[in-house]
């Protein structure tokens, strides 16, 4: 997906598609290799890691973790 969605409101959101959108889908898998090879954790990128933890619930992670 692209574009953030607001809860409650009118979305602006923008669905992929696979085919249209390979290279942005491929670059932003290695860009996410990139940052997360050497730090899993985030411990460099902590305005990420931050961001990441507001959109991530538990269920979410929990789902995350087992891919």
């Amino acid at each position: 997906m692209l574009g953030e969605r607001q809860s409650g409101g009118r979305s602006s959101l923008n669905l992929l598609r696979v085919v249209e959108h390979a290279d942005l889908i491929v670059d932003a898998r290695e860009e996410a290799e990139r940052v997360l090879g050497p730090d899993p954790d985030l411990e460099g990128h902590p305005a990420l890691r931050e961001a990441l933890a507001r959109r991530l619930d538990e269920s979410d992670a929990a789902f995350l973790g087992k891919n």
